[in-house]
């Protein structure tokens, strides 16, 4: 029997309800889907997480796909099931992003970090090839777009940062929510109301004050650890740091690194410090490190370990090291095994090594083969 790939056969069936009695969100937002998807492959897809009620392929002006959905279920607790398990999942050769829908009714439209006036987004940590018009189509599921910038030096390059201004605060809101930290093109985003937009609200008014780590984000490719650190202690006259810049697997800076301090006193002044600096021609996005990704310390490895999962990635603890390992000889002999998000070395109060230390994989697959050594 032949399919009907159209969204007008399968939007007339009559909508049920989207949200539970209990306010809970039944319905799910479908972003990055291939232009080739139907609404019948995405139902099918996402009903592995339930009962969907209805599957909605937005359109253009011209009736092509905006690589963007909604999907309703029947229960609330499927939406959450489909978030939970369907997010990242491949559909069609892409990587599909599954989050809450925004703007169905029993959802909070409102996040407590972001002003209810604020319209414009800013976009930190771009990939230097990112054009205007590419930073607008990417968030042009979000809402109507009255313009998209991305800022750039004098001689026309990209600085690494672009600006979005929304037709509505609660498209804003929303994109900030779901965009913020996510992966495109190989660097992870910063995305956040604009600072100048949101009447100069106080700057990483989430920081925690107990966090002696930071995260610095939107740094150029070519940035080095060693680089970091040099621009931390001459920023900061703060010369006891750890940093790391995180890498992917194929060894490439991911744009982004980890700064770890003797005491949060000293990560809120290197914040309040380094935000919006620029170093190599990019503008720095600094804030609390929310994730707690250490860095720091060494070690070459051996002498068994233990595994834990906690958040993203999974974790190994390191026995046995001997006391003149650093950080980046632990990176290096655990990368056999898998992708590396961070590493760490477990130190006294005078700084020396214990012996033993902390290895981030991406996930618990990369981390087998490093427990079987």
């Amino acid at each position: 029997m032949k399919r009907r790939d159209n969204n007008k056969a399968e939007g007339s069936r009559k909508r049920t309800r989207i949200s539970g009695g209990d306010g809970r969100n039944a319905s799910v937002f479908v972003g990055q889907l291939s232009t080739r998807t139907s609404w019948q492959d995405l139902k099918d897809h996402m009903r592995r997480a339930g009962n969907v009620d209805r599957a909605n392929i937005l359109k253009n002006s011209t009736g092509g796909s905006k690589n963007c959905a909604l999907v309703d279920y029947e229960h609330p607790r499927e939406a959450e099931r489909a978030i939970r398990e369907l997010n990242n999942s491949t559909l069609d050769g892409q990587r599909i992003l599954v989050r809450v829908n925004e703007h169905s009714q029993g959802s909070q439209r409102h996040s407590p970090h972001v002003s209810s006036t604020p319209t414009a987004v800013y976009v930190g940590n771009l990939d230097y090839s990112v054009t205007w018009q590419t930073l607008k189509d990417k968030f042009k599921p979000f809402g109507r777009i009255e313009h998209a910038e991305v800022v750039e030096e004098t001689g026309g390059r990209s600085r690494g940062w672009g600006l979005v201004r929304f037709a509505d605060s609660h498209d804003a809101a929303a994109a900030c929510r779901q965009m913020n930290n996510e992966d495109w093109m190989g660097r992870r985003l910063e995305v956040r109301p604009d600072k100048k937009d949101a009447n100069n609200a106080p700057r990483q008014a989430e920081h925690r004050d107990d966090s002696n780590q930071i995260y610095v984000g939107n740094l150029s490719y070519e940035t080095s650890w060693q680089n970091l650190k040099d621009f931390v202690r001459d920023v900061c006259d703060i010369s006891d740091v750890r940093v790391e810049v995180i890498e992917g697997s194929d060894g490439r800076s991911k744009g982004y690194g980890i700064v770890k301090f003797n005491s949060s006193r000293e990560a809120t002044k290197a914040i309040r410090q380094l935000d919006e600096r620029e170093l190599q021609g990019r503008r720095l996005n600094v804030r609390a490190d929310r994730g707690g990704s250490g860095s720091g310390g060494g070690g070459t490895g051996g002498g068994g370990g233990e595994a834990s999962s906690g958040g993203e990635g999974c974790q190994l603890f390191v026995k046995n090291l001997s006391f003149d390992t650093k950080w980046q000889d632990l990176k290096d002999h655990f990368r056999q095994c898998g992708s590396v998000q961070h590493t760490e070395i477990m130190e006294r109060p005078d700084g020396s090594s214990k012996g033993t230390g902390l290895v981030k994989f991406s996930n618990s697959d990369d981390a087998a083969p490093a427990l079987k050594k």
